[in-house]
């Protein structure tokens, strides 16, 4: 059994004899599900489009935008589209990339999407893995290694305060330089404040 699959939080994930697989980008507000073959050119995708109530309309933030996707993920994504092309068991293959029919003329909705990705994780025996967190986990690796604009642009934030009030939680400790120059700052005060702590726990000694 092989199956792929991109959600809302841009998983790739083959699982079938030889194991399994994922590598994950962000896309946004289910732009997964509306997805076309033509999107993809090279490693880049393009979104252009979200899927809101289950009918297609333009992203959240009404841009077009462009991710490089891991080598694996569009591997993956040109396998599947050989295997469906290679099938001729329709005359035509339609545009969708997810889909219900065997002829890509209907997308997948977003719903069945998430029944999929359930379904594939319980194959894979992956307890408590659901598409959110992957989504935070795609923001803590990058703002946590200090990329918070990448993280912006891959999560589809409009702006980069936004990424920061969700995920400044994850922001790497950089402060050792403060920490040494406060330290610097009171060094002249150390030695005789610790003598008078040493003259008031010992009143008795010069």
């Amino acid at each position: 059994m092989h199956r792929e699959y991109m959600g809302a939080t841009g998983l790739t994930f083959s699982h079938g004899a030889d194991g399994c697989k994922f590598s994950v980008v962000r896309p946004q507000r289910n732009s997964a599900v509306a997805f076309k073959f033509s999107d993809l050119d090279g490693r880049v995708l393009t979104i252009e489009r979200g899927v809101s109530g289950e009918q297609v309309g333009p992203t959240k933030t009404k841009r077009t935008r462009r991710l490089t996707l891991g080598r694996t993920t569009v591997e993956l994504w040109r396998a599947s589209e050989r295997t469906w092309r290679g099938r001729g068991e329709c005359a035509s293959l339609g545009e969708w990339v997810f889909l219900p029919d065997i002829d890509h003329q209907r997308r997948l909705t977003a719903s069945g999407m998430g029944h999929w990705f359930a379904e594939l994780c319980a194959e894979a025996d992956l307890a408590g893995v659901s598409l959110h967190r992957l989504r935070h986990s795609v923001a803590t690796l990058l703002v946590g290694r200090g990329e918070l604009l990448r993280a912006q642009q891959r999560l589809g934030h409009r702006d980069a305060s936004t990424t920061l009030r969700n995920y400044a939680h994850a922001l790497p400790l950089e402060d050792g330089g403060a920490a040494d120059d406060i330290d610097a700052m009171l060094g002249a005060s150390v030695a005789p404040a610790s003598t008078a702590l040493a003259q008031w726990q010992n009143p008795g000694q010069p």
